[in-house]
């Protein structure tokens, strides 16, 4: 019999089925031989609901099997359920029901791993990006499978795209301060590396919502003194060469200078020197000046 799992497509199709495996099995297996999926594609996990989720399974059991895939070598590979394997190492339980699939592929397990997890808690940004760059890199995938496959428009497979062109800090800062796709979509169109990370911290402290960031971010950008004063620019100020006009305009700023002081009443001499390079002054104030 041809098993198969169900999800809802929610933009290529109404529906989708993926044929997993000819023969699924459900047993009780040994935590010690079950390891994590490397290509899992949450990456960050709310420590506060997976205790609830320990809690829970203390009182209900695992109301749902974790789906794993077997290895050769006897161990076997979490599809999805990774949240349920890291709730029940947390109470110390010694097995865990789980449902085997056979014959499933390391790429298909990407997939699955991808849309079970977006489907049951949404995925971030990041991890989405990160997921659809294994499959393409990783499996060799090309991009239309993978909207296919994952349910991605071609506009979001684009803006995926560029956060992957993004640098490790930056993608960092995304996760942490929790920024959104809908704020990402407006600071990605700053050039300025430095503002860009500004904004971002100042995006979240603020609680500035999607809707809100194009107006929030253009108030910042023309507010006056916003962009020297408070962010560093990524290009050093370019440095005026003086040229032979500029050069006697200061010699005879100098001149003028030594002449006011002197009419001041200050004992002033003023040695002017002309060399290959330039002018050498050498400028002299007696203490005994009146």
């Amino acid at each position: 019999m041809n098993n198969l799992i169900f999800f809802p497509g929610k933009r290529y199709s109404e529906n989708a089925l993926f044929s997993v495996t000819d023969n699924v099995s459900v047993k009780n297996i040994p935590v010690e031989m079950i390891v994590s999926n490397p290509f899992q594609a949450r990456k960050n996990y709310d420590g506060d609901s997976i205790i609830r989720l320990a809690d829970s399974i203390r009182r209900y059991g695992i109301i749902e099997p974790i789906s794993v895939r077997k290895f050769a070598s006897g161990k076997y590979e979490v599809v999805f359920g990774e949240r349920r394997l890291r709730a029940a190492k947390l109470i110390d339980l010694e097995t865990v029901p789980c449902m085997i699939m056979e014959n499933i592929s390391r790429k298909t397990s990407c997939e699955l791993n991808y849309i079970e997890n977006n489907m049951r808690e949404p995925l971030d940004i990041n991890e989405k990006a990160v997921s659809v760059e294994t499959l393409m890199r990783r499996f060799d995938m090309p991009g239309e499978q993978v909207c296919k496959n994952l349910s991605v428009y071609r506009d979001e497979m684009k803006f995926l795209f560029g956060i992957l062109r993004l640098s490790q800090e930056e993608r960092t800062m995304i996760s942490s301060l929790g920024i959104s796709a809908g704020q990402l979509k407006a600071l990605m169109k700053i050039d300025n590396v430095h503002v860009r990370r500004h904004l971002m911290r100042r995006i979240s402290e603020n609680g500035v919502p999607d809707t809100g960031c194009e107006r929030f971010i253009e108030e910042f950008m023309h507010s006056p003194g916003n962009k020297k004063s408070q962010v560093r620019s990524t290009k050093p100020r370019a440095v005026k060469k003086l040229v032979l006009k500029d050069l006697r305009f200061f010699t005879n700023s100098v001149d003028k200078a030594v002449e006011t002081v002197k009419t001041s009443g200050a004992n002033v001499s003023c040695e002017k020197k002309v060399t290959e390079n330039g002018v050498e002054y050498v400028i002299s104030v007696s203490k005994d000046s009146k």
